[in-house]
Parts: C-alpha cells; structure tokens; sequence
C-alpha cells in the first residue's frame, strides 16, 4: 500500500511540474510587468465604457472595461472588485489609467474597491508551496520505505 502511495505523489508531482511550467513564466511576466508600471509607467485618462457580472453574481464580482487612448490607438483594461459594478463606476465616468509608454496595452487601474487583477505573486507562491509540500512527503514516503526494508533484512 504504501508502494501506491509513493506512485501516487510521484504521479501528482510530475502534474505539478507541468502545471508549472505554464503558470511560472506567465506568473513572472505579471510580476515583471508590475515593477515596470510602478517604475517607469505613464498615467493617461481612461473612461469606463462597460461592465460584465462573473457567473456568481454577485456584486463584488463585477467587472468594468476602461477603454484609453495611446498616440492614436485604442486599448481597453479590465478591473474587477466591488468598486467596480456599475453604480460606483458609471459608464462614461473618467479613471485614471497607469500603462507602460513602450507597450501601451499593459496597463493598470485602480479605483476605491476595485483593481486590474494580478495573480503572479499568488500563482507562484501557490505552486512553489505545493511543491515543496509534496517533495516533503514524498520525502517521507521514501524514507519509511527504505527503513522497512532495512528493518526487512537484519
């Protein structure tokens, strides 16, 4: 039994690892592009121009579009939060908007209640953290394993 229960954590670590390898660059780009926006970003007027609901409903997990303009071009950020339903952010209603000057469409809002989500530090906390916790029992694991069969031959 415990055989399988070793199999099972190798079986989960090596999902984990290919999870990884997705989540971890796109975690490290947010995290980049975050230090950029504080460090070198640009603050321009946006305009709400919509919202959208998440399935849940409610109303915390409201959406609202911000549409801008950079040397011509259109671009639109989204930010989520409860500060972001419609009767805090009408349409029309003018936001200040944060983007970096070499690539205009990475851009950042924040309003009372309301932000452009950003999950790079939380992704990669989350993986690294599972991670760690399931080489420790593997860890575990293997060590009894290796005690039995110790214990199995004198």
């Amino acid at each position: 039994m415990s055989s399988m229960k070793l199999w099972i954590c190798t079986l989960f670590a090596a999902v984990l690892v290919v999870f990884s390898t997705k989540k971890i660059p796109a975690a490290y780009e947010e995290i980049k592009n975050e230090r950029l926006l504080l460090s070198q970003g640009r603050t321009i007027t946006g305009r709400v121009i919509g919202h959208h609901m998440l399935p849940s409903g409610r109303d915390c997990r409201t959406q609202a579009d911000i549409g801008y303009t950079v040397d011509g071009s259109a671009y639109t950020v989204r930010i989520t939060g409860c500060g972001a339903s419609a009767r805090h952010l009408p349409v029309g209603r003018e936001v200040d908007v944060q983007f970096l000057p070499f690539s205009p469409s990475i851009a950042k809002v924040t309003v009372p209640g309301a932000s452009t989500p950003t999950y790079g530090w939380n992704d990669l906390l989350l993986l690294l953290g599972s991670l760690v916790l399931l080489l420790i029992g593997i860890g575990r694991e293997w060590m009894r394993q290796t005690a039995a069969r110790n214990r199995k031959k004198k």
